[in-house]
């Protein structure tokens, strides 16, 4: 009996876990004010480490450029994402979106102590992406890739969408690099919403 279940932990362990995960669609003024930190950064690396002996994560290393909201974190900081894989192992969240090494973007961090699933706010909710246009000029987009071309405190919800963005945050349906809000006029909403009662 003890062999046999020492058999099941193993091969549970080394399949694909899949967690099945729910995200409320929230609003940017909900994301912004409920925010510890957003930043903008760059992501240095991404690695696979476990805690223990329970889940695994990926661990993002991210270099900090400028602080939107938030108390001084230094140079870069580590953020914590449930999934991933180390060695033979990976453990799969559903719906979970990983940033990647060298994207550039803007990060809403829930908190700075507690471990979470996903540190971001509501998830992908709080990630956005920045491309430059022809002109070299920074905008900023989805984590879907769609332009955001304006912010708004609130809006309404969109039902049934497998894309889940924060109410209030407006895109094109163009991949154009040319459309979407410039990382300036973002940052300035963003505060606005930050500071308003």
């Amino acid at each position: 009996m003890v062999r046999s279940s020492y058999i099941l932990l193993v091969a549970w362990m080394a399949c694909a876990i899949a967690f099945a995960s729910s995200v409320e669609q929230v609003s940017m003024a909900e994301v912004t004010k409920g925010s510890e930190l957003i930043f903008r950064g760059q992501v240095l690396d991404t690695r696979g480490v476990r805690e223990g002996t329970t889940a695994i994560f990926t661990r993002v290393t991210f270099q900090v450029l400028e602080i939107y909201k938030g108390p001084k974190v230094g140079n870069q900081i580590e953020l914590d994402f449930m999934g991933g894989k180390l060695g033979t192992l990976e453990l799969t969240v559903a719906d979970m979106l990983f940033p990647r090494v060298s994207e550039s973007g803007i990060y809403f961090v829930e908190s700075l102590k507690r471990k979470q699933v996903h540190p971001l706010y509501g998830w992908q909710q709080g990630h956005f992406l920045i491309s430059k246009d022809s002109s070299g000029t920074e905008r900023v987009r989805t984590v879907y890739n769609k332009p955001v071309t304006s912010i708004l405190a609130d809006g309404p919800s969109r039902a049934a969408q497998s894309e889940i963005i924060a109410r209030g945050v407006l895109t094109s349906q163009s991949t154009s690099l040319e459309e979407g809000m410039t990382v300036n006029e973002f940052k300035r909403r963003i505060q606005e919403i930050d500071s308003a009662k």
